[in-house]
């Protein structure tokens, strides 16, 4: 019998899965969970070792990659070992202390995103030059918001607990009363709605002026050429930030919003295993959008795992490459 509940009585005598649905979960997780810890551990372990990638922009990539790690690392081994248990064995202190993380993690990924995709607005709009001042300041930031917002569950602002499905914990997606639906609103407001706004301006007001300069350049010479490769670069990962901010985050606001006008029979355990497990999906994405949307990091991933070249030539190459993680 597990020690929790849906309804604090900490007593859960039902699973609401078949035992092939447990064991399908946990490989997913287990995969998941794994390409992303050694995904973003990879970066960081690249950032640290080569004197060449640590620059102002890569700091702040290195901050979503360390969140992510985290997030990978609370988010993925409880919910893991659940599943093959069946049931959430922990106590209650356990299942605040995991829905804190993920809150904390999860919400310093999506406020950095944001943080980068304003970067790139600041530098293109005021010609600022983005020093390691700025990027530190910008990282303190990022940690104390989402520390302020992922804190106040603990105070009595909506709450952490078991989630419908009995084997991972977050915050209340069925909340009740006006004190916790205020949170549930405001914090769709602050982690979804105005960053994914905010990178759409950022992102379409770079863009804009990308193509403005191109259309004065002549279109046979080489810089022409450059600028529409970098146009194109920047759209796709505009593209891809904004639809992974929204198809991993969202599910989770949209079924708390449901249920607050009323369509409490929409979230199954189902349902809510499904939104939870893309919540943590987004943490191997992140690595992997990074991947799809630079030749350089790609190359820095093909090199890293090969042993021969990054013992025999790595460092010199990755130099004259440029030495500089994109993003």
């Amino acid at each position: 019998m597990s020690n929790v509940t849906r309804n604090d009585s900490w007593v859960h005598t039902k699973e609401p899965f078949s035992r092939d649905a447990y064991d399908f979960l946990a490989l997913i997780l287990a995969t998941v969970g794994v390409w992303g810890i050694c995904s973003n551990l990879l970066i960081l372990i690249l950032y640290f070792k080569f004197r060449t990638l640590r620059t102002p922009t890569n700091l702040l990539l290195v901050n979503i990659n360390f969140s992510d790690l985290l997030l990978s690392i609370f988010g993925f081994s409880f919910h893991f070992v659940s599943c093959v248990s069946r049931q959430w064995i922990w106590n209650e202190a356990v299942c605040v202390f995991v829905g804190f993380c993920k809150n904390i993690f999860g919400n310093v990924s999506i406020v950095t995103v944001t943080v980068i995709a304003y970067r790139r607005y600041i530098q293109v709009a005021c010609n600022k030059v983005i020093d390691f001042p700025w990027s530190w300041q910008a990282i303190s930031y990022i940690w104390l918001y989402s520390l302020a917002w992922s804190s106040a569950p603990l105070l009595g602002w909506n709450r952490y607990t078991l989630e419908l499905h009995g084997l991972d914990c977050a915050l209340d997606q069925t909340p009740e009363g006006f004190s916790q639906v205020s949170f549930v609103l405001l914090l769709f407001l602050a982690f979804l709605v105005a960053p994914a706004s905010i990178m759409a301006f950022c992102y379409g007001y770079v863009l804009y002026c990308i193509r403005m300069l191109r259309r004065l350049q002549d279109y046979q010479t080489s810089s022409a050429l450059r600028l529409k490769d970098y146009e194109i670069k920047v759209a796709k990962m505009c593209a891809l930030m904004i639809l992974a901010l929204l198809i991993f985050w969202m599910p989770p606001y949209i079924m708390s919003l449901l249920v607050m006008c009323g369509y409490k029979d929409i979230l199954t355990p189902t349902v809510a295993i499904v939104s939870s497990v893309l919540v943590k999906l987004s943490t191997a994405a992140n690595p992997l959008i990074y991947i799809l949307t630079s030749k350089k990091v790609l190359f820095l991933y093909y090199e890293s795992f090969s042993i021969a070249s990054f013992s025999k030539g790595f460092i010199p190459l990755y130099k004259n490459y440029g030495g500089h993680l994109p993003y």
